[in-house]
């Protein structure tokens, strides 16, 4: 009985160690990211879609603008009388 005990400890001991290594590995790199240096995924992913927001929302109001100015250099140019004849 004393043998099957030393074989299961030794059997488990590989998997017990991977945990705690694993586990101690995990706390290890959140600890990094905590830090005040380090600005955790998700918040710099956040800051990088509302710039590219910001940057999409300008590129539709340059797009209006250039519109706009070719339209005005491509529309025909009637002039326009200066006053209204009287009767």
């Amino acid at each position: 009985m004393t043998k099957a005990i030393v074989v299961a400890a030794i059997a488990a001991i590989p998997g017990i160690l991977g945990a705690i290594v694993g586990y101690l590995n995990s706390r290890s790199i959140r600890r990094q990211t905590a830090t005040e240096n380090a600005v955790p995924l998700g918040r710099l992913l956040e800051q990088l879609d509302r710039k590219v927001d910001r940057l999409t929302d300008n590129v539709v109001d340059l797009r209006e603008r250039v519109a706009r100015l070719e339209g005005r250099t491509a529309a025909p140019h009637l002039p326009v009388p200066a006053a209204r004849p009287e009767p």
